[in-house]
């Protein structure tokens, strides 16, 4: 990488600065942030990890290659289709079709790699796309492949077009079809200038150098506008990991030392989990919270030092196995993200944030970064100035969130044909909401909530953070027609067998939220949940699964479990010498792990004490008042593991 791009955080804020400045005196159009964007051409542009190591590509060789592409794709394509399908993973080609097809006049429609082909071809049809450029196969489209072609054509006159179509995931029901326009992707860009003034640690480099890890897709609006749109027209650096496997996904950091990730919260949960897992099989959670707390109080009193201090000395030696030392912003957003999320990742000294926004939104709000106790805490923070938002009961008494804004969607596909927006009209977002403290918070989806017998509205989605199963593919919580009657759906691979099935079981059994939320029925499935864009469990969908396919879902009868839950819970070292004060005192009984005192070895109540006594001399303990509802050797052998462990 050349010197001239070593920055630090005064030149990253002249360069935002900078490139604003310019987008003021131009046209509000998608061809105006491109010019910009390559305005730096020897700055690196990528740094794609692949087998062989690190291939990097410098902005201008990524103007040339979309130029060539565009070119390429004009000559290909013709006039047949003004709407063109692009479907691709994360790659540099992605970016080279994107802008090339816009350089020539086209409309890319945005479609997921985790889509079917059958979805993906209705929503061609229905914005009347007959192309398709993709490396996939078996679509009955014209398709072009952008990837591995030498590209030594001459290029044409280009002749922009201002228009880019997005498919919501889909989270909440059917996708919705929207487009934006260059005018809303300036103030998404000016928003983002906004918070680089407010909040300067947003340009944190490392070793001098601004790069950017993605994770997210580009075809998602949050991987799109937050990522690709913000941060190629501030000339930061991307860089592709090999794949998102998080063992990759770690190698990539370790190699090009990333000063930037943003995720949304199924990420910075899963890796949350897997740390506390790690932890907890090593016995170090004592230690560990006592750094997180450390660290949080560093940074509480010098928030540049206290995270400074917390990866250099606090968890030096164990950063390296999560996401190395380098990052040093990250941002979550999308749905809802618990507290210990927040609490774990910047404990260790990555700066996480929260925010919001939609696929019909773009990005809407981010939670004050500047402060480690704000960024503790779930909100969403407050909208952009360009954004107001709204709180409306809806007929189920849930407050939901409606936003108005001018660089919100410009049109949408409604009853098969384009409708322009009314910019003075609110967006329902269906997600539910509060605020506190002029701060917003999000609950969940509107159908994320039910209605407890006490009246209030909970969050699925947050009870269902609060579970953290070992073998389970999926976990979801559904609601029953009665409002406060929950139903628990699990997803197994069919290789996990019944033992591990107790494992989860019993780790529900002694979770508190379990009970509070009443589940009165557990199904367990082999079918795999589908999920929007492969990151959000599509609630709805499952919903439809279960009515549709009934067969497939198992009603599940813990009796059968509960042997095997029990075994986790005790030593079987321990139950073997229960089950001898047993025999030793009702010798005429053959003593099983499951003999009831009372009803099998028709004991009183006198000798039960003398038996409890016995117990606790033998095992060296102090019996509690609760111990006396122990009844068999396998309740008594489950007591004394508890007691022990206090």
């Amino acid at each position: 990488m050349i010197k001239q791009e070593r920055i630090t955080r005064l030149i990253a804020k002249k360069r935002v600065s900078d490139n604003l400045n310019s987008l003021k005196g131009m046209n509000k159009t998608i061809e105006s942030i491109y010019r910009i964007t390559f305005t730096h051409p020897n700055y690196t542009f990528l740094q794609v990890i692949e087998n062989a190591g690190v291939k990097e590509i410098t902005y201008q060789e990524a103007d040339n290659k979309i130029k060539h592409l565009g070119s390429y794709l004009k000559t290909k394509i013709g006039e047949k289709s003004r709407y063109i399908g692009l479907l691709l993973t994360n790659k540099p080609e992605w970016i080279y079709s994107f802008y090339g097809l816009l350089m020539y006049g086209y409309i890319p429609v945005l479609l997921s790699t985790n889509n079917t082909v059958k979805q993906n071809e209705e929503i061609l049809k229905q914005v009347n796309a007959k192309v398709l450029v993709t490396d996939f196969d078996k679509y009955h489209v014209k398709v072009i492949n952008p990837c591995g072609i030498n590209l030594d054509n001459e290029i044409k006159e280009p002749s922009w077009a201002n228009e880019v179509v997005f498919i919501s995931s889909g989270t909440s029901g059917p996708n919705k079809i929207v487009a934006f326009t260059g005018e809303e992707f300036v103030s998404q860009i000016n928003n983002c200038g906004e918070l680089f003034k407010k909040y300067p640690s947003l340009g944190n480099s490392y070793n001098h150098y601004l790069k950017h890890l993605v994770v997210l897709p580009f075809f998602h609006i949050f991987g799109f506008v937050a990522v690709l749109l913000w941060f190629s027209f501030f000339n930061v650096t991307f860089v592709l990991p090999y794949n998102l496997s998080p063992e990759r996904v770690r190698q990539a950091c370790l190699i090009t030392e990333p000063s930037h990730i943003f995720a949304v919260p199924l990420v910075w949960d899963t890796i949350t989990n897997r740390i506390k897992s790690v932890v907890k099989r090593n016995g170090l959670e004592k230690k560990f919270n006592k750094g997180i707390n450390l660290s949080l109080k560093l940074q509480k009193l010098f928030p540049h030092l206290g995270m400074k201090f917390t990866k250099d000395v606090i968890f030096a030696k164990y950063l390296d196995d999560i996401l190395g030392k380098s990052i040093q912003f990250c941002i979550v957003g999308g749905s809802f993200i618990s507290e210990e999320t927040l609490r774990i990742i910047n404990g260790l000294g990555y700066l996480l944030i929260n925010g919001y926004g939609s696929t019909e939104l773009g990005i809407s709000s981010f939670m004050n970064p500047k402060k480690i106790e704000t960024r503790l805490k779930p909100s969403i923070g407050k909208p952009f100035k360009t954004f107001q938002y709204s709180i409306t009961p809806n007929e189920d008494g849930v407050n939901e969130l409606y936003v108005k804004s001018d660089c919100a969607f410009n049109k949408s596909i409604v009853h098969q044909s384009w409708l322009k927006r009314n910019k003075e009209q609110f967006i329902k977002t269906y997600d539910s909401a509060e605020v506190i403290n002029e701060h917003y918070y999000l609950k969940g989806r509107v159908d994320e909530i039910y209605i407890g017998e006490n009246g209030e509205n909970y969050s699925l989605a947050e009870r269902e953070n609060s579970f953290h199963l070992s073998y389970a593919n999926n976990l979801l919580l559904m609601k029953e027609n009665n409002s406060y009657e929950i139903d628990l759906l699990l997803s197994y691979n069919p290789k996990v067998t019944k033992f591990q099935i107790a494992h989860d079981l019993s780790l529900l059994e002694t979770n508190p939220e379990y009970k509070n939320i009443r589940v009165k029925n557990v199904y367990i499935t082999n079918l795999e949940f589908p999920k929007a864009n492969g990151i959000k469990i599509k609630r709805a969908k499952v919903y439809e699964l279960f009515k549709e396919k009934p067969n497939e879902f198992t009603l599940l009868n813990i009796n059968e479990y509960q042997g095997l839950i029990n075994e986790g819970k005790y030593d079987q070292f321990v139950l073997e010498k229960v089950i001898k004060i047993f025999e030793k005192k009702y010798p005429e009984y053959s003593i099983t792990a499951t003999s009831d005192y009372f009803n099998d070895l028709k004991g009183n109540s006198l000798d039960y004490f003398y038996l409890v006594e016995e117990i606790e001399r033998t095992f060296n303990i102090q019996v509690t008042s609760d111990f006396t509802l122990c009844r068999t050797p396998t309740e008594f052998a489950i007591k004394i593991k508890e007691i022990s462990a206090l």
